[in-house]
């Protein structure tokens, strides 16, 4: 790897949430693993239901999630911009993408194929695969409290739970089956929601 190329993927890592202040050595270690990948805007990155075989962090540029309704009807969900960390879901669960991207300019991407990052989380040394985990669960963390919000949002505008928090502490806030008709972007809301999980 060029020393420029070295630097480049070091100052994008040191903007991943959870590896902020992480010393250069842990960084140089984790950029080993990364290989450089550059995009034309509209390309695809992943798709929804393929496997996941690497995640990615945006170096620059920004690129559309977008999500698959029951229906078929495509949805766009979130945009990624840099810094942003993407893919773990599959990678981590070794399972199928929950959601496609695709460009929405040219990007610069770290990619870091999954088996790295499986042996990092399960076999590496503490110095190295703490701050691997960290971003891990900050990831993941952000995407659950997104899935949440969206979800218990939907609730409340179909008429399901109350915009307050309940009374009963063995309640979970939900009031019965909807009452009324769901509002008009219910499917697209439902898409983001399942995106985020």
């Amino acid at each position: 790897m060029k020393p420029d190329e070295l630097a480049y993927i070091r100052d994008v890592l040191q903007d991943v949430p959870g590896l902020h202040g992480e010393p250069e050595e842990i960084l140089d270690t984790l950029a080993s693993y990364v290989r450089l990948r550059r995009t034309k805007r509209g390309e695809w990155i992943c798709r929804e239901g393929e496997a996941g075989e690497s995640l990615y962090v945006i170096g620059e540029g920004t690129a559309d999630v977008i999500k698959q309704s029951q229906s078929g009807r495509p949805f766009r969900v979130a945009e990624l911009t840099p810094g942003v960390l993407f893919g773990h879901v599959a990678v981590v669960t070794e399972g199928l993408r929950t959601a496609s991207v695709q460009s929405r300019s040219e990007l610069v991407l770290l990619e870091i194929p999954a088996t790295a990052i499986r042996s990092l989380i399960s076999e590496a040394e503490l110095r190295v695969g703490s701050p691997i985990r960290r971003a891990l669960i900050v990831a993941l963390s952000r995407q659950l409290h997104s899935a949440t919000a969206t979800t218990m949002q939907l609730a409340v505008d179909a008429g399901v739970s109350e915009t307050s928090p309940m009374t009963d502490s063995n309640s979970m806030g939900f009031l019965g089956p909807v009452a009324g008709e769901l509002p008009e972007d219910t499917e697209h809301r439902i898409a983001r929601a399942s995106s985020l999980l």
